[in-house]
């Protein structure tokens, strides 16, 4: 997980390079957010637990980090991480 900045919690979804290329989006959301941007499972370094396979078990990880935020929080995705944000908002049940 890669945090910075401060105020409304954002959690950005990575597309298909990871965080890669990543930074200069992360340090411009973050002069208005704290941004939280996880790597997701089978990305760089992370390891990929069986049990995810797909797009929809993507979306779970991010519904659980959201829970655990505990806040109203900004989902942000690109590319792939725009996918697995949509799913998240479908599955979402507290919406």
């Amino acid at each position: 997980m890669h945090e910075r900045g401060s105020g409304t919690a954002l959690v950005y979804v990575h597309g298909e390079d990871g965080l890669l290329f990543s930074r200069p989006v992360l340090d411009a959301l973050a002069r208005h957010a704290h941004v939280h941007a996880p790597v997701l499972p089978g990305w760089g370094d992370a390891p990929r637990p069986a049990h995810v396979t797909g797009i929809d078990d993507l979306a779970i990880v991010v519904l659980d980090l959201v829970r655990a935020l505990a806040r109203p929080t900004v989902l942000v995705g690109v590319s792939l991480g725009a996918w697995v944000v949509a799913e998240a908002l479908v599955r979402d049940e507290a919406h």
